[in-house]
């Protein structure tokens, strides 16, 4: 019975097809866009009132993070403006140091992505990425047209191998990885 179990466990972490998460060394987003440790990332436009960034900011931990201990009734998010990239950051690249997986099964879970600057700043990706905070290659963006094929259920399997080999050049897939997909697109015509 217990071999039975472990066998049903191991196959369903094998099917775990749900994003975004973090597999050895790298974070899988759900936009496609696959980001290891020493990676550049350019950072877009800040997304709050003032321009600064709101899924940007310095990391938690990091001594150089502002707290709050005051009752502030008219700014309730002081410390989140305090701590977040400055809008003069827009453009800049920074390498990443560290993946995190933070939360839990109950709470849910953010993915973020730690910094190599001085002090670290902490990205939540996922939401970086879709408020353009974080700017990811123009392939995986999403375009109104293929939003619309991808609804009705139909694709171009070259659209995808294409895709898929171009993440291979920039060297966000490995070979073997862009094999893998090439082979699993192709047995589904």
């Amino acid at each position: 019975m217990l071999f039975l179990f472990s066998f049903y466990a191991m196959k369903l972490n094998a099917q775990d097809n749900t994003l975004p998460k973090i597999e050895g060394d790298t974070l899988f987003t759900s936009s496609g866009y696959n980001i290891v440790a020493g990676q550049k990332l350019r950072v877009g436009a800040g997304t709050m009132p003032d321009g600064n960034f709101k899924y940007i900011r310095i990391n938690s931990a990091s001594f150089f993070a502002y707290g709050t201990m005051s009752d502030n009734i008219h700014n309730p998010n002081e410390a989140n403006y305090a701590n977040s990239l400055n809008r003069r950051e827009s453009g800049h690249e920074y390498y990443v140091a560290k993946l995190e997986k933070r939360g839990s099964a109950k709470t849910g879970y953010v993915y973020y992505v730690l910094s190599k600057t001085f002090p670290r700043y902490e990205v939540d990706i996922e939401n970086a990425i879709n408020s353009g905070e974080i700017v990811i290659p123009s392939n995986l963006k999403s375009h109104p047209d293929k939003d619309k094929q991808s609804e009705s259920g139909s694709f171009s399997i070259a659209e995808e191998i294409n895709k898929f080999r171009n993440l291979y050049i920039q060297g966000a897939l490995t070979e073997e990885e862009y094999e893998i997909q090439k082979r699993r697109l192709l047995s589904q015509n």
